[in-house]
């Protein structure tokens, strides 16, 4: 079932693990950031082609600017469009997102 999710989860020793640049980790030990990437990638093959995806601000400010991006690309590639929550100054608005 695991890898049938599309993302690079796998189980070893019985933990649900993500190979990263520190090898193979359980999951309830990635950071923040790491646990909320994969939820987003899940997110964004869920809906698939044309979906709507919003992802709270606390999941979009815990990825660094290469995750940011990243997620960014895939939802070009999936053709997915994100709404994501961010802290500003001033009054509520939206932006569109230009990458660079």
């Amino acid at each position: 079932l695991v890898e049938q999710l599309g993302v690079d989860l796998k189980i070893a020793d019985g933990q649900l693990c993500l190979e990263t640049d520190r090898g193979m980790e359980p999951y309830a030990e990635l950071s923040h950031g790491e646990r909320w990437k994969i939820a987003i990638s899940l997110g964004q093959l869920r809906v698939g082609h044309d979906g709507y995806l919003i992802v709270p601000q606390e999941a979009w400010e815990s990825l660094d600017p290469d995750n940011q991006a990243k997620v960014w690309e895939a939802a070009r590639e999936y053709d997915v469009r994100l709404f994501v929550g961010k802290a500003a100054a001033g009054d509520l608005r939206v932006e569109e997102f230009t990458a660079g």
